[in-house]
């Protein structure tokens, strides 16, 4: 037969252990928490630092194909029958960190320069990018929007950066067809 013990009927003793058991318990289910949350920021930290250092090599790309290969191919763009896109900076872009991205170490991060209407339909924004593409639209001052996101693989984080022409030669490419090449208008119209 079991008695009933009641908190009442314990001694002082035994309420002490009890009250010392929950302090435990509450103390590590705390530090589990708060150790989780510092272990993510610190993940996250290492990430970002990761992909800060693949966004300005991903730039470096850009850099030297817009002032170094592009003056070399542009006068072929025209008299050629077939559009050159190596003298795309997004282009080499792409192309340099898909080559990264065969490292296995490297197989999880992606590289996309979202846009609204894209030349490439590769670079077509989703509904979740063209939020993004909105927002740097309406906050000329953002320059990083970072966070996370539901991809069907799982949840992922993001950093976006806005992506803007500022270069006049550019516009020859990402204006109105009359001013494209003619071998970009026969390539993708």
């Amino acid at each position: 037969m079991l008695n009933n013990i009641t908190l009442k009927n314990l001694k002082i003793g035994a309420k002490f252990n009890l009250l010392l058991i929950l302090v435990f318990i509450i103390s590590i289910l705390g530090s589990g928490v708060a150790l989780s949350s510092v272990l993510q920021r610190r993940a996250q930290n290492e990430v970002s630092s990761q992909a800060e250092i693949l966004i300005q090599m991903v730039n470096a790309v850009r850099d030297y194909t817009q002032n170094r290969i592009a003056p070399l191919l542009e006068p072929r763009l025209d008299t050629s029958p077939t559009f050159l896109p190596e003298v795309i900076p997004t282009f080499s872009s792409k192309e340099v960190f898909e080559n990264f991205r065969k490292k296995p170490e490297f197989k999880n991060f992606f590289h996309k320069d979202a846009t609204l209407n894209p030349t490439n339909l590769a670079d077509k924004a989703d509904n979740f990018e063209t939020q993004l593409v909105e927002r740097f639209r309406n906050e000329p001052n953002t320059l990083e929007i970072t966070g996370f996101r539901k991809l069907s693989e799982g949840e992922v984080f993001y950093i976006a950066q806005p992506l803007k022409i500022t270069q006049a030669k550019c516009l020859r490419c990402h204006s109105t067809p009359d001013q494209a090449p003619k071998s970009q208008l026969l390539n993708y119209g």
